[in-house]
């Protein structure tokens, strides 16, 4: 019985271990490996920061054991992303049998060891479990993603895996934290009152672009622009800017400026002052012609004289139309046959530039009334009849006085601190050549009897300035000597006038050579230096230059655009603009005398000035000053006898005059009391008058 019982046993022992053996071998060994991924996001600020992003833990289990062989098995960290060389991250092992072990970490790759397989139970492999694999981004834009894979060189075998394939963490670089916004405005043309979109977008450090939930949009926002209200008063129009109008840290505002106009910005500003501005600036454009403004014609009008006229395209904001082409003509209500208007004229705008000036003085572009009274004169667009425009009310006047009894015209001028007057015609004709030099002598303007010259109206030009500029604006390189200021701001001159021009070739920087010197001009309405079209004689050591309008004025030393910056010019001074007041005074009356000081060096430094009468040291005067700026010295003297006194403060010479006292009125001679004898003197001048006729009364009365 008992051998029956023991040989069933040993047939169930067996079919239990045949079960088992084949369940075993049922395992499918590609299924067998299970890898816990370290997908992570890596923040793109940490590229400078030097701050590394801990990767969850790398988990490879088996399922079977031998399914992680022996050798080597290297991790590659995708472009774009470093691993964190120390400390080293862990290696553990769960299980029994399977010896694995970190070997090393470099930037780019992670090695791990095998050195024992399982042969009879699985295990689990964990890599930077408790020290943790770090990474960070190698660049802050564009931003990079990649997985982590184990290389093609590795030399275990884990069951399941791929080298080079199979991804071991996907790592993405996300952008950093809000830094500024971009203004982008849509690509041009920009016309005057035509929308066109900006755009604003909230990005870090690196401009990558923040979106969805990573830009918190509550907040406060202020939106600006720099361009101009138009001439005809329309403010620019660009919306309001709210958090809502941002999706995904992007916003689009459509905007619409009326102002025709060159470096216009918009700039976009949180609570927090982080800001953004357009760049580079953009140019307004003016919009089509849609009106002809007529002006110019002298009003009053003497009947029968000439006049030159002005007609200016405008768009419907009022700027200057400077596209504008068309056929204009013009009439008059002055229906006489003898009256004259230009002729038909086609503007070009490469040379009109949105505005025709008939100078008045050739047959055919002058304006002729006659009949006396109120007039108008109508500019139209033959092919755009809306286009149209009038100087309306000019008044016609007969004059019967003689034409010689009108005063002519004048132009007064102050040049280099020399004040006088020219004579000038109505047309604008100088009628004599005016001349002057500089106080230092450097600088000489000729103006040739003959030059028309305008205001920046079109009228004959009533004043003339020329003085030191001070504080000139920024030059884009050296000033040699004195910057000038001429005056009248929009003056014209046809033919242009001559300006020469002497320098110290000394004073030159030493990259530069007196063939390169130019002069330059700053033109108040446009903002920035122009090279004018000038000689440089270099031996005379002479800069001819002509000029056909007035603005700011210097010699300029360019400097190469590749050449080291050279060292800033030391400090070098200069005077100019004596003044004595008064000329004329009594003996011991103060006078004051003074004068400009100019730093014409880019350093700052000190300068001591003497005042001298009759050619002795009366005082002296140490002042400082920096580079490019201007001081004005005074001195305060008085002198106790009369004579006329010469005046020299640092070769600038002058006088004044210290008038003799009056004498003193005559005194009645020592002891002669006339409050007495006065009474007495008169009393005997009566009676010696008046005594005797009335003696003769009575007598003959007898």
């Amino acid at each position: 019985m008992k051998r029956k019982i023991n040989s069933m046993w040993r047939v169930v022992i067996v079919a239990v271990m045949v079960v088992s053996l084949g369940l075993v071998m049922a395992v499918p060994v590609s299924a067998a490996v299970i890898i816990t991924p370290a997908n992570s996001d890596v923040d793109a600020d940490t590229f400078i920061t030097a701050v590394y992003t801990d990767l969850p833990a790398i988990v490879i289990t088996e399922t079977a054991f031998g399914e992680i062989g022996e050798g080597t098995i290297i991790l590659n960290v995708p472009t774009g992303f470093e691993f964190r060389t120390t400390p080293d991250p862990d290696v553990a092992v769960t299980g029994a049998e399977l010896v694995a072990a970190f070997t090393s970490i470099t930037v780019n790759q992670l090695t791990v060891t095998v050195t024992t397989a399982s042969t009879t139970a699985p295990n689990i492999l964990t890599i930077g479990g408790v020290s943790a694999i770090g990474v960070r981004p190698t660049q802050g834009k564009p931003l990079a993603s990649g997985d982590i894979v184990m290389d093609g060189t590795s030399t275990s075998t884990i069951v399941g895996v791929t080298p080079g394939v199979d991804s071991f963490g996907l790592l993405n670089e996300v952008h950093g934290a809000l830094d500024a916004y971009t203004v982008v405005p849509a690509a041009g043309p920009y016309t005057a009152g035509t929308a066109f979109d900006v755009t604003i977008t909230a990005v870090d450090q690196f401009e990558n672009p923040l979106g969805g939930a990573d830009y918190v949009t509550a907040e406060p926002y202020t939106w600006a622009t720099n361009a101009s209200d138009a001439p005809d008063g329309t403010p620019p129009d660009i919306g309001t800017l709210v958090a809502g109008d941002f999706t995904d840290g992007v916003a689009i505002k459509s905007v619409t400026l009326y102002c025709a106009e060159s470096g216009v910005t918009f700039t976009a500003t949180d609570d927090n002052a982080i800001t953004g501005t357009s760049d580079p600036p953009i140019t307004v454009n003016p919009g089509s012609a849609t009106l002809l403004v007529v002006s110019g014609i002298t009003d009053p009008f003497i009947a029968g004289g000439t006049s030159g006229v002005t007609v200016e395209a405008l768009d419907a904001y009022d700027n200057r139309a400077t596209g504008y082409t068309g056929e204009i003509h013009f009439t008059s209500s002055d229906t006489r046959a003898n009256v004259v208007l230009p002729a038909d004229y086609t503007f070009v705008p490469a040379t009109d530039n949105g505005i025709k000036v008939f100078d008045g003085t050739t047959e055919g572009q002058i304006v002729r009334l006659v009949t006396k009274g109120e007039q108008t004169v109508t500019a139209t667009d033959t092919a755009l009849t809306y286009i149209t425009g009038t100087q309306a009310d000019i008044t016609v006047q007969v004059v019967t006085r003689p034409p010689s009894r009108i005063a002519p015209p004048v132009i007064e001028t102050n040049l280099f601190g020399e004040v006088s007057t020219f004579s000038i015609s109505e047309t604008g004709e100088i009628l004599e050549t005016i001349t002057a030099t500089s106080e230092d002598g450097m600088l000489t303007i000729t103006i040739l009897e003959g030059t028309i010259a305008l205001d920046k109206d079109g009228n004959p030009l009533s004043s003339l300035t020329a003085n030191v500029d001070p504080s000139p604006p920024p030059p884009p390189s050296h000033i040699i000597g004195l910057a000038y200021d001429f005056g009248s701001d929009g003056a014209s001159f046809d033919p242009p006038i001559t300006l020469a021009w002497s320098y110290d070739p000394d004073a030159l920087p030493e990259d530069v050579v007196e063939e390169d010197l130019v002069v330059e001009c700053y033109p108040k309405e446009i903002g920035e230096w122009e090279e004018c079209i000038s000689s440089v004689d270099t031996i005379t050591h002479t800069i001819t230059v002509s000029v056909d309008h007035f603005t700011t004025f210097a010699i300029i030393a360019p400097t190469p655009a590749d050449a080291p910056i050279p060292p800033a010019l030391p400090a070098a001074f200069t005077s100019s603009s004596l003044s004595i007041s008064p000329v004329e005074v009594d003996i011991g009356e103060a006078v004051s005398i003074s004068t400009l000081v100019t730093n014409t060096g880019e350093e700052a430094g000190s300068y001591t000035i003497t005042l001298k009468i009759d050619g002795v040291v009366e005082e002296t005067k140490e002042i400082a000053l920096a580079g490019g700026t201007s001081k004005t010295v005074t001195f305060t003297t008085a002198k106790d006898k009369a004579g006329t006194y010469s005046v020299d403060v640092d070769g600038l010479m002058g006088s004044f005059m210290v008038k003799a006292a009056p004498p003193p009125p005559p005194t009645p001679p020592p002891g002669v009391n006339w409050a007495i004898l006065g009474p007495i003197i008169g009393v005997a001048v009566f009676l010696a008058i008046f005594l005797p006729v009335r003696i003769r009364r009575r007598r003959a009365s007898r």
